[in-house]
């Protein structure tokens, strides 16, 4: 965890930082800070590095990895968004945010299709493992689905789930992408 001050709001908070950039920051550090500096990563200059500095390290970064312009903003989203697509939960993520309303982190994290109709699954899953199986006394979706030895449900997750499952998947990324 790295404790952050944060200019923008005031407020500090700490941070969960992957082992590897802990790694990396400590190695830079080392080489390159006075060990006296309470700054995470000064500029060269030992002042506190401002957006400019950091929008430059994150493009130096990027055009390394062959990405081009990518802005630090941009990282903020897509972290939002590879969390909440992997389970993290939104209260969890306005945290490390720093966001005071879940409406700001819900304007940052972007759920993927495959995460709704995940959950979807999920929950109808519990009901039938509750209920049995829901009975389908006429087919609406013709074609939606192939095998009458399949519920609805479970050849739209074969859709998903194998892309090369012919109309389920089409279906499901055609009703919930």
């Amino acid at each position: 965890m790295a404790h952050v001050r944060v200019r923008k709001l005031r407020q500090d908070r700490c941070l969960p930082l992957h082992p590897q950039l802990v790694a990396l920051i400590d190695a830079d550090r080392a080489a390159h800070v006075d060990p006296a500096s309470p700054l995470l990563l000064p500029r060269e200059n030992g002042r506190p590095a401002d957006r400019h500095a950091v929008t430059r390290w994150v493009n130096k970064a990027g055009a390394a990895a062959g990405l081009t312009h990518i802005h630090p903003h941009q990282l903020r989203h897509t972290l939002a968004t590879q969390a909440i697509n992997r389970g993290m939960s939104l209260e969890a993520i306005a945290a490390m945010l720093g966001h005071r309303s879940l409406d700001m982190t819900l304007r940052y994290a972007r759920i993927a299709s495959r995460t709704v109709a995940d959950e979807y699954f999920a929950v109808t899953d519990k009901i039938d493992a509750l209920y049995g199986p829901a009975r389908v006394h006429s087919r609406p979706f013709a074609g939606a689905y192939r095998s009458s030895s399949l519920e609805p449900a479970a050849a739209v997750r074969r859709g998903l789930a194998n892309r090369g499952a012919p109309q389920a998947g089409r279906w499901c990324h055609r009703v919930l992408g």
